[in-house]
């Protein structure tokens, strides 16, 4: 009885698609039509269940699943035998080998979408890095800019004050080297402003 539970339990974790899938294609057999090409809805399901449910849950999908698939070989077998083994055989492989491909071609798009997801994460996370960078190096190079003009603008406020002083000495004794001074200070200061 505990063990029915658990089937039971495992059932109603199948996402819905596949279970309504492989319970409608049971009942199908169950009330004695043959089987058809409608069961190809079960190989989507099974993909899709693969490509986007994580990783666990479509792993138990397909467990359950494959349960599942044996419980409707041998409902199949019961009600439509095959003339030989061999051919019986052939049913099952090829049975086992068509869900198979569906699950593994489903992880494989669910892998690589989960690859695609992580490169988009990290290519913001460059661009991001790229931007601070860039705001970076413009700061830099501002404050490089800074402190040259900002030895320009001294040096030549040094020479004006050296230039008036020297103004100030020769005005009383030499008016014209106060003069030649005055027009240094001038030129200095505004040449710089250009």
């Amino acid at each position: 009885m505990r063990e029915r539970r658990s089937l039971l339990r495992r059932v109603r974790e199948l996402p819905p698609p596949v279970a309504d899938g492989l319970l409608a294609a049971t009942v199908h057999l169950v009330l004695g039509y043959q089987p058809t090409w409608a069961q190809v809805a079960m190989l989507v399901a099974l993909y899709r269940v693969a490509a986007h449910c994580p990783r666990r849950q479509s792993v138990v999908t397909a467990l359950v699943f494959t349960v599942g698939l044996v419980v409707y070989g041998v409902i199949t077998e019961r009600n439509y035998p095959t003339s030989t083994v061999g051919a019986s055989a052939q049913d099952w492989v090829f049975s086992f080998l068509q869900f198979a491909t569906a699950w593994f071609l489903g992880d494989l798009q669910h892998r690589r979408l989960a690859y695609t997801a992580k490169l988009e994460v990290l290519n913001a996370q460059l661009a991001g890095e790229q931007e601070l960078r860039a705001r970076w190096a413009v700061s830099e190079e501002r404050g490089r800019i800074a402190r040259e003009l900002h030895d320009v603008v001294a040096h030549s406020v040094s020479v004006m004050v050296v230039q008036a002083g020297a103004g100030r000495r020769s005005v009383a004794g030499n008016p014209d080297q106060a003069t030649a001074a005055l027009t240094q200070i001038e030129s200095t200061g505004s040449c710089r402003r250009r």
